[in-house]
């Protein structure tokens, strides 16, 4: 296989879905090999402890595991980001950030297109709570769709892998509510909807590979603020999800799309969002772009999205 360059710290989740697979062990011993890896298991202590030793001197840090773990390490990493180089391996149950990008979901192909050693520089994104700022890297949801990620079980995720996201959507699509949802854009008027489901993203799939954000470009400085609108009947719906699953759903008068720096929002009744993988909750939340504020390895399949005629 082929080999990294540089002092490497690889955050391994064991509890990963893909964790125990044939391919992310063969990845695994090839970092045991690697004379200057430093394995560490991805819970909060031992990832601290490691980062206090080798913080200074690491070139690399590879996340293996899916969203969540890659949520805490790079918020642990925060006072490193800014000379690291990340990676990631696709070892988790969703693993949206590594479809944006461009990795295959094949642990072995994606460990050789990382040592392959392209980077490029991407955007980060931060959401302030009235009690928390915590970074994020690929899709904040709310509404009707943190509920469905909120009804999410381990035993779910396990039993259905990816397909989990489209289990737990049926029991909510019985029971969908109308949200009303205020939205400010880099400081300008406010604007208010009755939605269905808002998305703030920086990267495009959330779900298990749903893009959510077709034509987000994580090097834009930009967020992609997407509101699905209250739809008044079933028809209304079955019409729009044909959309989105044809690709061209935020050109549709029933979504709202917008670009920004910056996003606030307030929703009635409050939902809390799910930002890769983690619940925040309060209002008003706030979120901006950090551009270009991470190197990142990225796949083969990387690419900026080209912007509809």
């Amino acid at each position: 296989m082929a080999q990294f360059s540089g002092r490497t710290l690889v955050v391994w989740n064991s509890q990963a879905g893909g964790a125990r697979s044939e391919a992310a062990q063969v990845v695994l011993n090839a970092f045991r090999l690697y004379e200057l890896a430093t394995i560490v298991e991805a819970d909060e202590q031992s990832l601290e402890a490691a980062l206090g030793e080798l913080g200074d001197s690491l070139d690399n840090v590879v996340v293996a595991g899916g969203d969540g773990t890659l949520h805490h390490v790079l918020n642990t990493l925060r006072p490193w980001l800014d000379r690291i180089r990340l990676a990631v391996l696709p070892i988790g149950t969703g693993n949206d950030f590594c479809r944006s990008l461009g990795m295959p979901l094949d642990p072995v192909a994606a460990y050789e297109a990382i040592a392959a050693g392209n980077v490029r520089r991407i955007d980060l994104a931060e959401v302030e709570s009235p009690d928390s700022r915590r970074l994020f890297i690929n899709v904040a949801n709310g509404g009707n769709s943190n509920r469905v990620s909120e009804c999410m079980t381990d035993e779910m995720k396990s039993r259905w892998g990816a397909w989990c996201y489209l289990r737990g959507a049926i029991d909510v699509l019985t029971d969908l509510q109308g949200f009303e949802t205020t939205l400010l854009l880099d400081s300008g008027p406010a604007e208010t909807y009755s939605a269905w489901n808002v998305i703030v993203a920086n990267g495009r799939t959330a779900a298990g590979g749903a893009e959510v954000a077709p034509q987000a470009d994580l090097e834009d400085g930009l967020l992609d603020t997407i509101i699905v609108l209250d739809q008044p009947s079933p028809y209304d719906l079955a019409a729009l999800m044909a959309e989105f699953f044809l690709g061209n759903y935020l050109a549709d008068e029933r979504v709202v799309f917008r670009r920004a720096r910056s996003v606030e929002l307030r929703m009635s009744p409050e939902s809390n969002f799910m930002v890769d993988g983690e619940v925040v909750g309060g209002q008003p939340l706030r979120f901006r772009v950090l551009p270009g504020a991470l190197q990142v390895y990225v796949g083969p399949e990387y690419s900026r999205p080209v912007e509809p005629e």
